[in-house]
């Protein structure tokens, strides 16, 4: 097990103590992106409990999982269907090739996103979890 970093960050005005053993610097990211998501939620309605804007962050970075998923998916088909056509000898051999490169470097770039997305969503649900049993933060 890795060393494990100790971050004093700031959420919704309020600081917590995030530990993890992923770089201050992440840390510090995914802190910015729960705070910029609640901050959201804030203007949006400033009545609502901090558990309440902690809630809809976390439902709105799921969505935003769940979205990432469903692109990744669809370029997923598309090469698959390239692949085919492809394989097939179809005439248009470079041009299903540039295709394919294209969707196969936008799939990457997409599963960086999701795994980065699936990162801060359950450090958002860990958070959650720590903001409702009144406790300090740990990432």
């Amino acid at each position: 097990m890795g060393e494990r970093n100790r971050v004093v960050v700031r959420i919704a005005s309020n600081d917590y103590t995030l530990s993890g053993e992923e770089s201050p610097e992440y840390i510090q990211r995914v802190a910015a992106l729960v705070d910029r998501k609640t901050q959201e939620i804030v203007r949006s309605d400033s009545t609502l409990s901090v558990a309440q804007t902690a809630v809809l962050a976390s439902i709105n970075m799921g969505d935003e999982v769940l979205k990432q998923h469903h692109i990744a998916e669809s370029h997923l088909r598309k090469i698959r269907e390239l692949e085919k056509r492809l394989e097939a000898g179809s005439g248009e051999s470079d041009a299903l090739r540039q295709e394919i490169n294209a969707a196969r470097n936008n799939l990457a770039r997409i599963k960086q996103e999701l795994i980065r997305s699936e990162t801060e969503n359950r450090d958002l649900r860990e958070q959650l979890r720590r903001i409702k049993n009144g406790g300090e933060i740990h990432g």
